[in-house]
């Protein structure tokens, strides 16, 4: 095994010049080494290249330079939506092994393109979906495989997050459907939510650790309560069916970031006893287990088992290095990840990508109507009570 994993990092923005340099540069088994951005002339990224810099990381003048280093073991694909289908692809021709920030890309087409190309290069693409691989999630995983809890009736999950308008302005393609003639989709669905979407296609399936269910089924509402002008996509969406799996699984999944009185960022949940904002239910025929601020595992017959939940990123890159190592198969591989993806696109096809323009004084209910459809199982204009907006 490596001792250390070397790391070159494509975007010099927010994710790469500060969330991701300073988990790798305290981590034992990440070492970032150098980078590349796409856009250097940015207001935004300005501050990040300093910190790069700083941080004694070599600039690299194009993709190519960078992805020609012979002192990188992996590349880390921190680019907006738009761009991780050509920039994962150019690394992937060029023979690196690649991991893609979430979302992996945002059309079917760029998805298929990823699949067959990693297929290609022997498997060697994987999306940053850094969740499964904390202790809880695949203790949990691993259960559900084992069929602990027979077989999968239902999963539900909610991810509640707030951004404030401002959140919209701090680039230029944040929040739109389109940029620069690309397809960006900046909605909450493949955006903030995403990752505990994923989370729960995943813990929905017994058949492998890294299996990640899509669906057979689709209903779905999608709402925006930001200011159009801001927002061109979605800030509330959910949506229910069935999985395509052998269990003909029940979903539903509501996720916004129009929850006013939430906090900004995942850790406020996670590290302040507050589960109810992100928070996953899979019920089976012997018992039932969550994940959000605790994994919890209720088999019948037996005691309750429950674990806290811990960081969320170290745990990632100790898998990276042991699958470079062939320790350890992909838990995250671009083959299954894209079902999350074909999931959101099926909910947006549901509405035909319609969107309900709602009240922004109204999203102090956006929390309460979501926890009650993650209860009913239901659209919120199928509520008791359902509200006008809906």
């Amino acid at each position: 095994m490596p001792e250390v994993v070397r790391y070159g990092l494509i975007s010099a923005g927010r994710m790469a010049g500060y969330t991701m340099l300073q988990i790798m540069r305290g981590h034992p088994a990440a070492r970032p080494v150098a980078w590349y951005e796409m856009n250097p002339d940015r207001p935004d990224t300005a501050q990040r290249i300093v910190q790069l810099r700083q941080a004694g990381l070599e600039s690299c003048e194009s993709l190519e330079a960078l992805l020609a280093r012979q002192d990188m073991d992996v590349i880390l694909n921190v680019t907006p939506h738009y761009a991780h289908a050509e920039t994962s692809l150019a690394a992937l021709r060029a023979g690196r092994y690649v991991i893609c920030e979430k979302p992996p890309a945002v059309t079917q087409a760029d998805c298929n393109a990823m699949v067959d190309a990693s297929r290609r290069a022997g498997g060697r693409l994987l999306v940053h979906f850094q969740h499964l691989l904390r202790p809880t999630a695949r203790w949990l995983n691993q259960a559900i495989c084992r069929g602990e809890l027979g077989r999968i009736r239902r999963v539900r999950g909610i991810s509640l997050w707030w951004r404030e308008p401002d959140y919209f302005r701090r680039v230029d393609w944040a929040g739109k459907r389109t940029y620069q003639g690309k397809v960006a989709l900046d909605g909450a669905l493949c955006n903030q939510t995403v990752h505990f979407l994923n989370q729960m296609l995943a813990l929905a399936q017994r058949t492998g650790e890294s299996h990640v269910g899509r669906p057979r089924t689709m209903r779905s509402a999608l709402y925006r309560f930001h200011d159009e002008r801001l927002l061109e996509m979605e800030d509330t969406a959910v949506a229910t069916g069935v999985l395509d799996n052998d269990d003909e699984t029940e979903f539903l999944f509501a996720g916004t970031i129009a929850a006013a009185g939430t906090e900004g960022t995942s850790r406020g949940a996670e590290y302040a006893g507050l589960p109810e904002r992100h928070h996953i239910v899979i019920e089976g025929e012997r018992g039932w287990a969550s994940w959000g601020g605790r994994a919890e595992l209720h088999v019948q017959g037996r005691e309750p088992e429950i674990r806290e939940v811990s960081e969320p990123h170290w745990p990632f890159y100790f898998h990276v290095q042991r699958v470079l190592a062939g320790e350890e198969q992909p838990v995250t591989p671009i083959e299954q990840s894209v079902n999350t993806m074909r999931f959101i696109f099926a909910a947006y096809q549901a509405v035909n990508d319609r969107i309900r323009q709602c009240p922004w004084d109204r999203n102090v209910e956006v929390s309460d109507i979501l926890h009650r459809c993650h209860e009913e199982v239901c659209l919120p204009a199928e509520l008791d009570r359902a509200p006008d907006w809906a």
